[in-house]
């Protein structure tokens, strides 16, 4: 267990007086020493530690007066201090560019600092990767405000002109970090150990990171900020940062890029620092309606402005100047404890390291959403609560006329706004030409499915969610092809993959996701962050619209528009009538049949700038231009991809224009909840699927459209909480392509896998699959409705005349063989182990081959077979990952949920028990079944009923295995990683080592 890690650590020390001391950055230290156990190593040496602390102000006047320069200077509001990390190899050029670039900014240096940092005391991993340490005193004669923007500016302009990185440029912190552990700090940092080295706060952070690699520059605190946990909606963070034109870091972590936006707001945009903070992580919308009418106000208004884009399980540190905020995420899904002494604000993971004498009140963990702040005054540093901060605010925001009255108003799901009756268009929204005939509805649906890629399950998941209101698919998974070894028509959205970042987090209750839970959408122009705007926008319980259909379909709006009110959403004629009444951009979905993919994708792109600069505050991307002769079907999802970063890259009036403007799309090809999802995470603000949409109303059942529409909405809100998102406005592009082409990828802005430029989904294919689904929809040329091939049927079928004894296992791996070959359906179908002997042949060919031994401990390879309960598997698969696992001699763990009793020390080896938080079924007799145990101390965040078991489904089997009564509810406790204290988990630890003394325990 000892050398167990977990989730990183958060350490803040603060002196009430303000009086700066030595003490406060060595109680910092000590925190961090004494929460090692959540921080990474490598190799034995640790991921990473640092601390930010205010300018050591008499360090630096002694070091001024030994240069000759005016001591006096450290007193000055213009001084500052940078702290650089300089690559070692052609630094003189770096740092001369470095100077160059500062004084381009204003700022003059007065002193230059090298050598106070000792190589010896890292380990042989961070030598090998350590930069230059170089520090910086220098001055820019201006008012503060004009001088911290300078600041950000030239830091900035560092990283993207240098390969320098910027650790700290400020006029009130420093930071000083490595790639190691709290103990080497003051080792490796000479101003750490010296006597003259004083702060009034301190803020300490041990890094522990499983996604990205460990190096100097990845290691927090950042310039202003430090978190624990992850920033699950990164990629939506920086489109937005990118909109507003603020510089990211370079190739930087999640938490360094909130930390760039962070200083963007403030330094920048001249936010106040409370300000920015309430902008990245804003109250839910729940709890909005629990606030005051004027804070309503302020806040949806800037909701609309910016939004809830640092999503995540996440407690976070950040010092502005003289403002230090604490917060916990919006679910309180990472904890952050408050501790005040007589002397002291302390901010931790954990308590433990301050004495409980010390204890001046009884400590508290910040609750969900919550942020209380301490600023520094003329008595010291004053504690800020929730409910000032939030004053604070829309005291900010109303001197910045940027809080508008009757914003409020939005805040209702029951429905949109009403329209005025001159303002609902009297004919349809036309994008592209109709056909010339109008054709039986029957017969011309089925061809529009088939030219657009549906398939059979496609139309029976349609008729489940028009007859129950629930999405079809109740677990990750699917056993046809993958798009790229398909045999049948693929949409590019069959290409793309949902990447999914598991972490462990606690169980959330039903009632609390559905609080915590959005699918709103703002269509419109967004307005300003920093000054009045009252452009006008629309907010939406959901982006999926209706109407948007052609003529032929005979769909009445009369018909839809009550059930869109119902719903909380429009239809997308009223919508773009009511906020585009100039006339919206109006982009077709389609090409010439001799013009390149690649240039109508850019010709498009332009087109949609133009009208946005031109005052069209909506780009309606449609799909049915393509009825008209000479034209070639495009993608829509293409499109939007292409119009989104097209308007990205060009400059608006609050940013760039993708502020300015919605970006809607209404295509027949949106055939299902995955191509819906796809569609947002392009940049889609909300879309019309008009041909599902019409496989609803042609049911005849009244409740079908209302149905299917609310089940979209409830498959969208699976898919955000699967990736810890609890808002989709922070859904960005969460998902990669497989057997996409580089270049069109690259557009997409997604990364792909198994393609290169000459193999994959190129243009040229896509211009070629355009041509022939033109031709179809045209009725050119027949089309139907393919099923997909599924592989497992076909395997089962084999594995049942296995089990049933008409055929032997020989002839089952014989058939797998020959199905995997034939009809391969994932990837691991196209790769496989060579045996020693094909090695051996590699080899005398001239090929590399080298022969490995897979073997790890006890065990013949490194893959065990993660913990999963009984009640999760059914009994059949519970005994046979069992028995596989002690057949290939690698290690299963049983899961929460006890164990059968009859599988008790039958495999010690091969089967470890999980002493899980509900602990069912954990007795002497299963601890004592195992060379393995695992503790789990983090319960997963599960979409649904979370931890609870509900009794219908505690049926025998499940009661014998947990040790608990038939048809009774069984829960599993919620818990925030800190459901053991570590006397707590070392206390159990030694009672299971006594009971199995032969045991090797993990912590999970």
């Amino acid at each position: 267990m000892a050398d167990e890690r977990d989730a990183c650590a958060l350490v803040s020390i603060v002196r009430k007086d303000g009086r700066p001391t030595g003490a406060v950055a060595e109680l910092a230290r000590q925190g961090l020493v004494a929460l090692a156990h959540r921080s990474g190593s490598v190799d034995g040496e640790g991921d990473g530690s640092g601390l930010l602390t205010d300018i050591p102000r008499a360090l630096w006047a002694d070091a001024l007066a030994a240069s000759g320069v005016d001591p006096g200077l450290v007193d000055r509001a213009e001084f500052a201090v940078a702290h650089l990390f300089v690559p070692r190899e052609g630094d003189e050029y770096t740092a001369e560019a470095t100077r160059r670039i500062l004084g381009a900014h204003g700022a003059r240096i007065h002193h230059e600092r090298h050598g106070t940092t000792r190589s010896a005391a890292l380990g042989p991993r961070g030598r090998a990767g350590e930069p230059r340490f170089w520090q910086l005193a220098l001055t820019v004669d201006a008012d503060p405000v004009v001088t911290d923007r300078a600041l950000w500016q030239a830091a900035a302009a560092i990283e993207a002109e240098t390969p320098a990185t910027v650790v700290s440029l400020s006029r009130s912190t420093v930071v000083y970090k490595l790639r190691g552990d709290a103990t080497q700090l003051a080792r490796y940092f000479t101003d750490l150990a010296d006597p003259r080295f004083t702060t009034s706060m301190a803020f300490g952070h041990n890094r522990y990171s499983t996604n990205t690699t460990t190096t100097f520059e990845r290691v927090q605190p950042f310039l202003s900020f430090a978190h624990n946990g992850e920033i699950d909606t990164i990629g939506r963070l920086r489109d937005e940062a990118l909109a507003l034109r603020l510089p990211l870091s370079r190739d930087g972590s999640d938490s360094q890029d909130v930390d760039a936006v962070l200083r963007g707001m403030t330094a920048g945009l001249e936010l106040d620092p409370i300000e920015a903070i309430e902008l990245l992580f804003p109250p839910i919308v729940h709890e909005l309606r629990r606030l005051g009418p004027e804070l309503q106000d302020a806040y949806v208004q800037s909701r609309a402005a910016f939004g809830p884009f640092a999503q995540g399980p996440a407690a976070f540190l950040a010092r502005v100047g003289d403002l230090c905020v604490f917060g916990v995420d919006a679910m309180g899904l990472r904890p952050l404890w408050h501790v005040e002494t007589d002397e002291l604000h302390v901010f931790a993971s954990e308590r433990g390291f301050i004495p409980l004498a010390e204890y001046a009140t009884d400590p508290r963990p910040l609750g969900p959403g919550e942020r209380v702040a301490l600023e520094q005054r003329r008595q010291g540093w004053v504690l800020i609560d929730q409910e000032s901060l939030r004053e604070r605010f829309l005291s900010a925001r109303q001197a910045r006329a940027a809080a508008v009255p009757g914003r409020r108003e939005r805040l209702a799901t029951g429905g949109p706004e009403a329209v005025a009756a001159d303002r609902i268009p009297s004919a349809r929204l036309e994008i592209g030409s109709p056909p010339d005939e109008v054709e039986d509805l029957v017969v011309r649906r089925e061809q529009q499915f088939a030219a657009l890629g549906y398939e059979p399950d496609d139309l029976k998941a349609a008729a489940y969610m028009e007859s129950t209101a629930n999405e079809l698919i109740g677990s990750l998974g699917y056993d046809g092809p993958l798009a790229a070894l398909s045999g049948r028509r693929t949409n590019l959205a069959d290409h793309l993959q949902e990447t999914v970042a598991v972490v462990t987090n606690p169980a959330i209750d039903r009632e609390r996701e559905i609080e915590h839970f959005s699918t709103r959408a703002i269509i419109g122009a967004r307005p300003a962050l920093e000054r009045a705007d009252e452009r006008r926008w629309i907010e939406l319980r959901m982006p999926i619209l209706l109407g948007g259909h052609a003529a032929e379909a005979r769909v009445a709006p009369e018909m839809e528009r009550p059930i869109a009110r119902s719903l909380g959403t429009w239809l997308l004629e009223d919508l773009v009538a009511d906020l585009a009444p100039g006339g919206a951009a109006l982009l077709s979905a389609d090409r010439d049949w001799d013009e390149p993919a690649r240039e109508a994708l850019a010709r498009l792109g332009a087109e949609a700038c133009r009208a946005v600069r031109a005052g069209a505050p909506v780009v309606v991307i449609g799909d049915r231009g393509v009825a008209a002769e000479g034209r070639a079907w495009l993608d829509p999802h293409l499109v939007i991809a292409a119009v989104h970063g097209a308007l990205l890259a060009q400059p608006g009036s609050t940013g760039s224009l993708r502020r300015d403007a919605a970006v809607i799309v209404s295509a027949g090809s949106l055939r299902n909840l995955h191509d819906i999802v796809v569609a947002i995470g392009l940049g889609a603000d909300a879309v019309a699927p008009y041909l599902l949409l019409e496989h609803a109303i042609a049911s005849g059942d009244p409740d079908a459209l209302p149905n299917l529409v609310e089940a979209l909405r409830k498959g969208i809100e699976k898919v955000i909480s699967t990736l810890g998102i609890h808002e989709l406005r922070g859904y960005g592009r969460a998902f990669s392509a497989i057997g996409v082409a580089p270049e069109v990828a690259k557009l997409l802005g997604v990364r792909t896998f198994a393609a290169s430029g000459s193999a994959g989904l190129d243009w040229e294919a896509i211009e070629r699959d355009g041509l022939e689904r033109a031709a179809m929809l045209r009725e050119r040329t027949p089309a139907r409705l393919d099923p997909a091939f599924r592989i497992y049927p076909r395997v089962w079928k084999a594995a049942l005349a296995v089990a049933n004894g008409e055929s032997t296992y020989a002839a089952y791996a014989e058939r797998l063989g020959e199905l995997e070959r034939e009809h391969p359906v994932s990837l691991r179908h196209l790769v496989d182990i060579a045996s020693p002997a094909e090695g051996a042949a590699s080899a005398a060919a001239g090929q590399d081959g080298v022969e490995a031994s897979t073997r790890t401990g006890e065990h013949a390879a490194p893959f065990y077979i993660s913990s999963m309960s009984f009640g999760s598997q059914g009994e059949t698969a519970y005994r046979a990952y069992a028995e596989a696992a002690a057949q290939l001699d690698i290690l299963c763990i049983n899961g929460e949920g006890g164990e059968l009793p009859d599988l008790l020390g039958r495999y010690p080896r091969h089967r470890g028990q999980q002493i899980a938080s509900g602990r069912f079924g954990v007795s002497a007799l299963l601890a004592n079944s195992s060379n393995y145990l695992e503790i789990k101390i983090g319960q997963g965040a599960k979409p649904g009923e979370g931890g609870h078991l509900p009794g219908r489904k505690v049926s025998a089997k499940v009661a014998l295995a947990r040790n608990a009564e038939i048809g009774v509810d069984l829960i599993s406790p919620s818990n925030n990683h800190d459901i053991y204290s570590i006397e707590d988990l070392a206390q159990v630890v030694h009672e299971l080592k006594t009971v199995n003394p032969r045991a090797k325990i993990a912590v999970k």
